[in-house]
């Protein structure tokens, strides 16, 4: 850091500032020159750090207006084919290993709710897991299937350790297309518990539903990732 240019520091520092939360979206950060001031370097270096964090995606400059922290950026995609949970990290199977913390049959979110019924009042099963590289925490995730559907799998022994094989050869029900929605977000209490990161970690949110082959949602997902590990997006059309 201690030879890192100027305009490197300054974007290190409200990077950190941002990804923390401590720095909100929609914030107007100082005017060039009251960065200037504040850092000791000249307004052009300061440029240089904001053209960059813009670059980035992290910051936005409205011409006669200032320089504001962006909205959390998200990708979606729609996979043709769906991939285990190794291969989008382009990891081995071996490398990965999967603990059950919860499940239990509950009445879900309105807003999953939505998404897997046509109606109101439905039952389903959440089910919540840590998937760990190695043996080190680096996913929490939490997935609501429509629970008439596949009643067993409450209590069931997964097959390989995977949800989908066990859907697909335990109750004949295969997933065969998904969208995802990924974006950045903060680690909570219980997630940073879970991950053994810190309250308020930045980490990835992917949120997911997919199909079954009967047209018909199936499941309702959602991951936080700690930052470290590559996704790998696999695209068909």
């Amino acid at each position: 850091m201690a030879n890192a240019p100027l305009y490197e520091v300054i974007n290190r520092d409200l990077t950190s500032q941002i990804r923390s939360g401590r720095l909100k979206p929609g914030f107007q950060l100082e005017s060039e020159s009251g960065l200037a001031r504040r850092y000791g370097v000249s307004r052009m270096t300061v440029r240089q750090a904001l053209s960059q964090l813009e670059l980035e995606g992290l910051v936005t400059r409205r011409q006669g207006a200032g320089t504001f922290v962006s909205e959390p950026q998200s990708i979606e995609r729609h996979a043709g084919r769906l991939a285990p949970f190794h291969e989008e990290l382009g990891l081995e199977a071996e490398e990965i290993s999967t603990r059950i913390i919860s499940r239990d049959v509950v009445e879900p979110p309105e807003d999953v709710n939505a998404q897997l019924f046509a109606v109101a009042g439905q039952t389903a099963l959440r089910l919540v897991r840590v998937r760990s590289y190695q043996g080190r925490p680096m996913a929490v995730q939490t997935s609501w299937l429509p629970y008439l559907r596949a009643p067993e799998l409450a209590y069931a022994k997964f097959v390989k350790g995977s949800l989908y094989t066990t859907l697909a050869e335990r109750f004949g029900i295969t997933v065969v297309r998904a969208t995802q929605r990924i974006s950045g977000a903060l680690a909570t209490e219980d997630q940073s518990s879970l991950l053994d990161i810190a309250p308020g970690d930045p980490v990835t949110h992917i949120s997911r539903l997919a199909w079954a082959s009967t047209g018909e949602p199936i499941e309702v997902a959602e991951s936080f990732m700690v930052p470290g590990f590559r996704l790998v997006l696999q695209l068909e059309r």
